[in-house]
């Protein structure tokens, strides 16, 4: 009878705070993602939406406190590779990829080419209380050459001229040309570009430090088709590189590595760990593909300490099934996927003190989780509650 009124007492609890702005999370077990280290029977304090104080706990329970004895503390998850604007075009969308994606824990996502109207939308949507929703870090897309940009929706569709969509030549553009274009994007509130398809070494050598010089991230494909190979990509100045299966050379419609392309393999990841590049490796999207020697890249990656993302590419939340993936096929450590799902995406965003973190001063996007993910990492889907910038916006039903 205790264990149900509990039960019953903590949703009661958790119905009351869901739109509170002030939060005490009793008695947690926090796990620091940089270290590996475990603070336990700790008391975080929220107030509007940050983390204000993190002291060992005492006493016993208050009214008001939310008890997470026995539970795990995380940052909030981070999907690093997803066109997330696009598949929430409206309130509905929005609202219905906001509850799926805050239910498999991510509260902040890298959309990496989707359309700025919707973003705006869903911002202003959120602005106004209509729903809660992860934070969107966006991307201005960029191409060249015979690319068409594919338009999604008749209404408000993707455009080339548009700041946050570009077919941009760079060759046939001066650079003071090239640095309006890059300042129009950040005017829009793009905090990165992507580099999408067809630039040349050359050309990646000119929009780089333009793109870097106003404080914007650069992202790229791993490969740039008719354009730089991986290798020169990672030598680029870029932050982060997509997709494992594009760095061997004609890696498509490769079904396997030759041992004589571990060689060129090894000199693009020892180029990406010197410069800093992190692998947005999206193996899931591999698996759908049938590119399945991503994994051989991933292992070596790994192994060389090139810096893994956790993104997806793919429709929906299934950033459990990369994780799952990245574990089970290429033997990432439980503590390195949960870095690379929290801390190293909010490096390639910049924002590594505020996000990714649980520390005094640092965003309120956390996880309540019923087990130690550092011990199985399937416990990062067996979720308490999510609360995102302060705020709980889901609650799981559970025993204690």
């Amino acid at each position: 009878m205790t264990k149900i009124l509990t039960f019953f007492s903590f949703i009661f609890l958790c119905a009351q705070l869901l739109f509170a702005g002030d939060l005490v999370l009793y008695n947690g077990n926090i796990i620091d993602v940089r270290t590996g280290n475990i603070a336990y029977n700790q008391t975080i304090h929220i107030v509007d939406g940050r983390i204000k104080k993190i002291s060992p706990s005492s006493g016993k329970l208050r009214q008001g406190q939310i008890d997470a004895t026995g539970k795990y503390i995380v940052p909030g998850l981070i999907d690093s590779h997803t066109h997330y604007s696009n598949f929430c075009i409206d309130s509905i969308g929005a609202d219905t990829m906001s509850q799926l994606y805050f239910r498999n824990g991510v509260t902040t996502v890298r959309d990496v080419g989707g359309n700025h109207l919707y973003i705006k939308e869903y911002n202003r949507l959120r602005a106004d209380g209509a729903f809660s929703g992860p934070d969107i870090f966006y991307s201005s897309i960029w191409a060249t050459g015979d690319f068409r940009m594919p338009e999604y929706h008749s209404a408000g569709s993707l455009q080339k001229d548009t700041p946050w969509s570009r077919i941009f030549s760079v060759k046939d553009s001066t650079d003071a040309a090239i640095e309006k274009a890059v300042l129009e994007a950040k005017e829009i509130g793009a905090s990165g570009f992507k580099l999408y398809i067809h630039y040349s070494k050359e050309e990646l050598d000119r929009l780089v430090p333009i793109i870097r010089k106003h404080g914007l991230r650069v992202w790229a494909h791993s490969a740039q088709v008719t354009g730089a190979d991986a290798l020169q990509t990672a030598k680029s100045g870029v932050q982060v590189m997509s997709h494992a299966y594009m760095i061997p050379k004609n890696y498509y419609p490769r079904k396997a590595l030759a041992d004589a392309e571990y060689a060129y393999l090894t000199d693009v990841l020892e180029a990406m760990k010197s410069h800093g590049v992190y692998l947005d490796a999206t193996l899931a999207l591999s698996h759908q593909s049938g590119t399945l020697f991503a994994s051989d890249v991933i292992k070596e990656a790994y192994r060389i300490g090139v810096k893994l993302l956790v993104g997806t590419d793919l429709p929906d939340c299934q950033i459990h099934k990369e994780i799952s993936f990245l574990s089970s096929e290429c033997g990432i450590s439980n503590l390195d996927l949960l870095r690379s799902a929290t801390l190293y995406g909010a490096e390639v965003l910049g924002l590594q003190s505020s996000l990714g973190c649980i520390t005094k001063g640092a965003e309120a996007d956390i996880l309540v989780l019923n087990s130690n993910p550092l011990d199985d990492i399937t416990a990062l889907q067996d979720i308490c509650c999510t609360i995102a910038n302060g705020e709980m916006v889901y609650v799981n039903n559970f025993a204690q």
